[in-house]
Formats: structure tokens, sequence, C-alpha cells
């Protein structure tokens, strides 16, 4: 079915056109909400301009959203560093030229590098969830001298950077129009009301609800693929609570299905054009052998929602997974790494959630502050593609 473009859209798209047939310039860039069609520009822009799937460079920071752009028609879409890098990895040695061991599992450290990769071929960088890209990394796609369009909502929430790349400065498109085919959405109202900061009341949406939370049932968490919170503490009680429901079981190692989140970034580490990285959910292939158990780490085969290649062989740190939230953070920046950082993934936060998308799920409301509470809840809204539940804290008053 041809999807109907609106003015907006199509002024973008001839915009995009012109510009890369004639500007000097190496960057277009581009934003609008949740409903105006974004990634409808970009495969349109790629048709117009007749590049075939080998000259163009779909990517994003997050690997999640790099999946997204799979399912919306970039097949070829890759995480940044996937498209950018070859990772190197060498024995980290001290000032005196000798190995560095980790007196944890009495084995060498290594450290991490990359070595840039060609763009053979490619004739146009297509960026999703651009806001979210560090500005080294735009240096670094700047440097490869291929015309670059960047897209994202600023709708959403901001970046935990100081420096951003895109999105920021210089001329920037903006779309504000729903598409016919959204307008009817009840994500997209409700997406709406949260963004200019109105109040969400209580009631049946089409094929989403608005309840208190006294009215949450075991059904409907069990029943729904995700739920999405603002604070680590309701996270963590979610989880447990969750996970009992759906897997049946509060063994403290995963077992096979059970939905688990990469929490800190290994580039070093890439299936399928993902690198293993902070925010990709998946689920487990495996039961970990408890003969290959020693403590410290286990091994799990890890494989991406929306992705059909796993992540295999993953050595998982122990300590980190069964740990309370209060420890987690110092075992995630520990001097020596015992493995990768994996946390269950029945419920996270808000935040971590950007740039993934689920067709069904839970929003728990939570005020965090005055500044950032608009764009948490639109972002929360967002992230489901067909229905929501969203809750409300009972005995809320607007």
């Amino acid at each position: 079915m041809l999807l109907e473009l609106t003015d907006e859209q199509e002024f973008i798209i001839n915009e995009a056109v012109n510009w890369y047939l004639n500007s000097s310039s190496n960057l277009f860039q581009f934003t609008g909400p949740a409903g105006t069609g974004k990634s409808v520009v970009l495969n349109s822009i790629v048709a117009r301009l007749g590049l075939t799937i080998d000259e163009i460079a779909p990517m994003s920071y997050i690997g999640a959203s790099a999946i997204v752009m799979r399912r919306k028609g970039l097949y070829n879409a890759r995480t940044i560093h996937s498209w950018l890098y070859n990772p190197i990895e060498k024995a980290k040695t001290d000032i005196n030229g000798n190995v560095v061991v980790n007196d944890y599992f009495n084995l060498p450290v290594y450290e991490i590098g990359f070595t840039p990769k060609p763009l053979a071929g490619v004739k146009l960088i297509l960026i999703d969830e651009a806001g979210a890209v560090p500005y080294q990394l735009k240096e670094e796609i700047d440097r490869r001298g291929i015309k670059t369009i960047a897209c994202g909502d600023l709708n959403q929430l901001p970046p935990p950077m100081s420096k951003p790349g895109y999105l920021v400065s210089g001329k920037i498109y903006r779309l504000t129009k729903i598409m016919r085919q959204a307008e009817q959405s009840p994500i997209i109202f409700l997406s709406q009301r949260a963004s200019a900061g109105l109040p969400i009341h209580a009631g049946v949406y089409g094929n989403s609800m608005v309840i208190e939370s006294c009215d949450l049932t075991k059904e409907m968490l069990k029943g729904t693929t995700i739920s999405l919170c603002g604070k680590n503490k309701t996270r963590d009680s979610l989880n447990h609570i969750i996970r009992q429901l759906k897997m049946n079981t509060d063994i403290k190692l995963p077992v096979f299905n059970d939905l688990l989140i990469c929490r800190k970034n290994n580039w070093n580490i890439e299936s399928n054009g993902l690198n293993l990285a902070n925010g990709l959910i998946g689920t487990v292939l495996n039961n970990p052998d408890p003969t290959r158990f020693n403590g410290k780490t286990f091994s799990i085969d890890f494989l991406p929602l929306g992705s059909t290649v796993p992540f295999e062989d993953v050595k998982c740190d122990y300590q980190y997974f069964i740990s309370p939230i209060e420890q987690k953070q110092f075992l995630k920046n520990a001097k020596y790494q015992t493995g990768e950082k994996f946390e269950f993934a029945y419920a996270i936060t808000t935040h971590i959630s950007q740039g993934s998308q689920f067709n069904n799920g839970i929003y728990f409301e939570e005020y965090l502050n005055r500044d950032i509470n608009n764009k948490l809840n639109y972002t929360g809204i967002t992230r489901f593609s067909d229905w929501l539940i969203y809750v409300i804290p009972s005995k809320k008053y607007y």
C-alpha cells in the first residue's frame, strides 16, 4: 500500500534531494515527533535518489534503534561502531612494559582499541536517533567526507552526555503534521498530551487504556511484552514480580527464554551488525551450564529482540548479575572487569529504553523532576507501536 505523504514530508524530501545533488554541505538534519513519519522520509529520500542498498549506510548509536531501522525498510542498518570501526584487542602493559594481570581471574588485562573501517562505495549515511550520538563520533563521521542525513525526535529525553553531535545547531528541518495513517492512534494521542504537559486521565483509548495503579492486575503484568518506569527501585521490584509471574522461577541465574538487557558497552563483541551495547534487550537461548560456572562468570547465548542472529557464549559477570542495584554501578565501573554486565529486562527504565520499540507494554508514570517529566512520559509512551497500558499513581490529582 502506498503511503500518502504530507506536504511537510514532500517538502523535506525535495529539500534533501536538492541538498544531496547541489549543496557543498555534507550534513542535512530533520526532526519530528512520533507519528510524523521520519522513517518514511528517510526511505523516500533514498528512493528518489535511486541509491542501492550498497550505496547507503543506515546507522544508529543505539543497537535497538538499528534493529528498528531494519524493520522499517533500511535492511542493512548497523550500529555506528559496526560501520566505522574494526575493533582490536591487545594486552595492557604497565610503565615497565610488563603485562597487567587481573588478580581476580589471574589472566592478562586486555584493552580494546579501534582501527577505522573504510566505507567503500557508500554515497549516503543515514543516522536515526541522531540526538544520542556523541560529538566525538560525529567528528569521526565527518572525517569520512560522505553526505549524511541525521534525524531524531527532540521531544524525547535529552541524551546523557554533555555534548551531543547532532540536532543542536545548524539548519534543522521540522516535521509537525501527524500522518493520516497515525491520526487515530491512541499512542499518538497520549504522546501529544504528554509532550504538551496536559493531564492524562484514566479511561479507554481505542485499544489502549489508562488506569490507576490500584487497578493493575497480575494478568496485565504477565500479558504484556515489557514494563517501563522512571526509577531504578521500581524497576528492580517489577523485575522480581513479573519474572515470577512469567517464568515461574526465582533462581538467581537466567534460564532459557529469560528476558535480559545488556548494561555496559562492549564494542569488541559484534553479531550481525550489532554490538553488545548498553540497552540491548534480548532473550536467553540456553540454560547456563552449571559445570562451566566458576562462581565468577556464566555463559549465555543472547538473541536481541528483532534480530535473527544471537551473540554466542557471552561470558556474564555473576557478581554483577546477583547484586542489588546499589552495588551495580560500582561493579560496572570496577577497575578490572570480570565479564559482561546483564540484568533482567521484564522492566526497564524509560531512559534506557530510548531507541527501542515494543509492540505493547505497560508504562508506569513516575515523577522525577519538573524539567524532564513531560519528556519522560512522552518517551515512555512512544516506545510502543501497537498498544499500551498507562499506569498513573493512585490518588493523583491534577
